[in-house]
């Protein structure tokens, strides 16, 4: 896998009502068997009261390498990482953020494959969806 796919998904949720840690770390967990990936750390939720950054804030390394996000309560929105060298599906993550009270996403998926001699990580897929609208 050392030269193959290198996908990274960054995306913010905004969200109609905030996931609870404990739907946070279900949703992980799930997420991870969707996607047929293993689970070697996590997933492992926290609640952060830092003033101004007051949200959930999780973690969990698959064999591929990890999934984060940080969810402000102010604002009801998160911001999610996910990168793995093994190939996957945005669609599948945007059908499992359904499970939570989603208003909408918007995200951009970057292969980070480096080539060799120029170049490097070029943007393949970016995007808005509004959980509202009866075609989500």
């Amino acid at each position: 896998m050392l030269h193959g796919v290198h996908l990274h998904f960054l995306g913010e949720i905004n969200f109609n009502s905030m996931p609870t840690g404990e739907q946070w770390h279900d949703w992980m967990n799930e997420l991870v068997d969707i996607l047929g990936m293993n689970i070697m750390f996590g997933p492992k939720i926290m609640w952060c009261d830092t003033v101004g950054n007051e949200g959930h804030t999780g973690l969990c390394i698959i064999d591929t390498s990890h999934l984060t996000f940080h969810a402000w309560e102010e604002g009801k929105f998160a911001k999610m990482d996910i990168y793995s060298c093994k190939d996957y599906s945005i669609g599948a993550i945007l059908d499992h953020l359904k499970k939570l009270d989603v208003a909408d996403v918007s995200y951009t998926m970057l292969d980070r494959t480096i080539i060799r001699y120029g170049g490097g990580a070029e943007a393949v897929a970016c995007g808005e969806v509004d959980f509202s609208r009866e075609d989500a």
